[in-house]
């Protein structure tokens, strides 16, 4: 499905860094280090969670972490980054993609769903409007995904491999068509912006691909390439934009950074504006964005304009029962088990019912 976009929200074609925060907020329950202590990069200090700078352990403070107040622990940057090697890197084959994947379900689970693959599939796709981290990703990381997709594929001696961007993606699309020169076993494929294409079911029947799949995303890939390289990961990609701000910006941040940091840095807010977290199809609102922390979970920020839409009765008119691409009924809840929470519901509803909440 194609859905209505503002043309006007779009990024800024480079991405903005913003590397050095004041403090950052780690999610805490069980803490292995002491108020005072000094902690280093990449060192494990709470939940297996590591620090993404070196400092001072300050306290606890309770933050919001994906809309649920929770306690972290607060460190104060030196900006020094001082960091500890974990020397992990790992021999390229099966059993060790296995190994370093077990505490990763659902990348566990598509490696070890077949011992070969008919088709690998790495996908630049975002489905949630106004969000651009995949495209973005590969841009800043062409070089080393297509090393490692090469890897990959040759390892599983596997002969149809796709790189799959929109077709809207321009800026990207010629850097890719040359940097794939060296790898000519891997097929570029341009996808219509069309809603759900990030869904792997449905990318594999827009794409006629028939026998087993492998899909990745670009942020799959580059997470598996990190783990086999012995990096520790302290930087995300997130993208901040809306019909409120005067400037959409992809920004690269440190894990466990402050929203509210970030925004009164970079981003020029016009109005009276709504926040939602990981896209408008299928996110959730916070009131404020005072002790909101970005921690690896969060994709987008949509900052939007405040709109007087008002939910109303149910009218019987069966739109959203017929957008539905897997037939479930939000009003009866009938095969509610199907839902993949697209959001499509809610969108299509002439009577602004949240019923995406309702399946939930």
């Amino acid at each position: 499905m194609i859905l209505t976009k503002n043309k006007n929200i779009v990024p800024n074609k480079n991405i903005t860094y913003f590397l050095n925060p004041d403090y950052i907020y780690v999610p805490a329950r069980n803490i292995y280090v002491k108020d005072g202590e000094y902690v280093y990069k990449n060192q494990i200090i709470a939940d297996k969670t590591s620090s993404s700078v070196s400092g001072k352990v300050l306290g606890i403070k309770k933050c919001n972490i994906m809309g649920k107040l929770k306690n972290t622990l607060v460190i104060q940057n030196d900006y020094r980054e001082y960091f500890k090697d974990n020397n992990m890197k790992m021999k390229f084959t099966l059993p060790n993609i296995l190994k370093i994947l077990e505490k990763d379900k659902v990348l566990f689970d598509k490696f070890k769903s077949s011992k070969t693959f008919d088709n690998i599939v790495v996908f630049a796709i975002n489905d949630n409007p106004y969000v651009y981290n995949e495209v973005f990703l590969l841009k800043e990381n062409i070089n080393d995904i297509l090393w490692f997709y090469d890897k990959l594929f040759n390892l599983y001696t596997c002969s149809n491999n796709l790189l799959v961007l929109k077709n809207t993606d321009a800026f990207v699309i010629d850097e890719c068509l040359s940097t794939l020169g060296s790898y000519p076993e891997i097929k570029l494929s341009l996808v219509n912006d069309e809603y759900l294409l990030e869904n792997n079911e449905v990318l594999g029947k827009y794409l006629k691909l028939k026998g087993n799949i492998l899909f990745l995303s670009v942020t799959e890939i580059v997470k598996i390439y990190n783990l086999f390289k012995g990096k520790v990961s302290t930087t995300k990609l997130i993208t901040i934009s809306g019909d409120a701000i005067k400037e959409n910006k992809v920004l690269k941040v440190k894990l466990n950074t402050s929203l509210k940091d970030v925004i009164d840095k970079y981003i020029d807010i016009n109005e009276t504006c709504d926040y939602i977290i990981n896209g408008l199809m299928n996110g959730f609102k916070i009131d404020n964005i005072n002790n909101f922390i970005i921690t690896e979970e969060v994709k987008s920020i949509n900052i939007m304009k405040k709109r007087n839409n008002k939910e109303s009765k149910c009218i019987r008119c069966g739109k959203c029962i017929s957008i539905c691409p897997y037939g479930v009924n939000p009003v009866s809840l009938k095969d509610k088990e199907k839902c993949v929470d697209c959001g499509l519901c809610t969108y299509i509803c002439p009577c602004y019912i949240n019923l995406r909440e309702r399946l939930k």
